[in-house]
């Protein structure tokens, strides 16, 4: 059983009261997935009560609608690292959704990460030909 759900990861530095004992959300979400079955009466019990208070909404790098390209590769941080780890490392700093930083992140990262794959067109603002973008064999873009 998850406490969060599908694009939303545990918020590792908060506390909760934990049915009379504080424990960290980290605590009760590794608690949960040992311990319960999803859909059991017991996890969604869990989930309906500690979901608001334990789980963020994570940083999209693509906007709704697009796929992320993990092949590609980007300049973050003065290194080389493909879409698909930078995606990881958003989630990893815990970088919410909605915010100034997953905005600017968007913002730089999207047009070189992201594509539709129903359409074959890149997200708003790019496109094959155009400066900065990647191309379909997965060549650099550095930004």
């Amino acid at each position: 059983c998850r406490l969060c759900g599908a694009g939303s990861e545990v918020a590792a530095g908060e506390t909760v009261d934990f049915y009379g004992t504080t424990m960290s959300c980290t605590d009760v979400a590794n608690k949960l997935a040992m311990s319960e079955e999803s859909g059991g009466d017991m996890c969604s019990s869990v989930q309906a009560d500690f979901a608001t208070s334990c789980c963020f909404a994570t940083c999209p790098i693509c906007p709704s609608g697009f796929n992320l390209r993990w092949e590609v590769d980007v300049e973050y941080n003065k290194a080389t690292i493909s879409c698909g780890e930078f995606d990881g490392i958003i989630k990893g700093n815990g970088v919410m959704k909605g915010t100034t930083d997953c905005l600017s992140l968007q913002s730089t990262y999207s047009s070189a990460c992201c594509y539709n794959y129903a359409t074959s067109s890149y997200a708003p603002g790019s496109s094959p030909s155009t400066g900065g973008s990647p191309s379909n064999d997965g060549t650099y873009a550095s930004y």
